[in-house]
């Protein structure tokens, strides 16, 4: 499934406009900040690799939650778009992953937390 860490820069310049209201909408939606300042709160520095793995998974675990109950629609607008839709019908699974390869794309991940720092790093707590 194409998605934005295995296609051309091209298309990842042109979607990645398309992508950005949608997405920053859906972190508000979801409590994107929260959820990551959670999961970084429960990392000690120099946290070995096993306490790294497990935090991660509760985060996306998180995630995953929060975008399935509080924002079902624009979850999969914003999986859409990330993934290119074709307008094929394709099994969550092959989302999931892609959303997982996405976020393990240091790449990737890094031109979106730049592009959408404020979206990440201001919380509904304050």
């Amino acid at each position: 499934m194409k998605h934005f860490g295995n296609c051309s820069m091209e298309e990842f310049l042109k979607q990645s406009v398309k992508f950005r209201a949608p997405f920053t909408e859906w972190l508000k939606a979801v409590g994107a900040a929260d959820i990551y300042n959670n999961y970084k709160g429960t990392l000690s520095e120099g946290a070995k690799d096993e306490e790294i793995a497990e935090a991660f998974n509760s985060f996306i675990g998180d995630i995953e939650a929060a975008a399935l109950e509080k924002a079902p629609d624009l979850t999969i607008e914003v999986l859409k778009l990330a993934t290119f839709d074709d307008g094929e019908e394709h099994p969550f699974a092959d989302y999931e992953k892609a959303a997982i390869e996405m976020y393990l794309n240091r790449d990737v991940r890094g031109f979106f937390v730049r592009m959408l720092k404020p979206s990440l790093t201001t919380s509904s707590k304050h």
